[in-house]
């Protein structure tokens, strides 16, 4: 199981996507630490795309506010 800390929404030039970050994850009775972040968009049939940061760590709010200026800047997920 995914645990998301939390969802926002990026609004891209020529797309809009849904930003879940992913603090860790749970299974067979352990929880792992992750920084992992997924934005997808509902409207056109394309894959999500995928972020993760290698050393899992709790992120400040200025980290998150550059994470999700990362995905603004995609031009189009196509």
């Amino acid at each position: 199981m995914r645990h998301v800390g939390w969802q926002k929404l990026a609004l891209a030039e020529n797309w809009t996507a849904l930003v879940a970050y992913i603090d860790y994850i749970f299974g067979d009775g352990d929880r792992t630490n992750t920084c992992d972040f997924l934005a997808c968009n509902g409207e056109v049939p394309t894959p999500c795309i995928a972020l993760s940061i290698t050393e899992p760590t709790s992120l400040s709010v200025d980290n998150s506010v550059s994470v999700l200026s990362i995905f603004r800047r995609i031009p189009a997920a196509r």
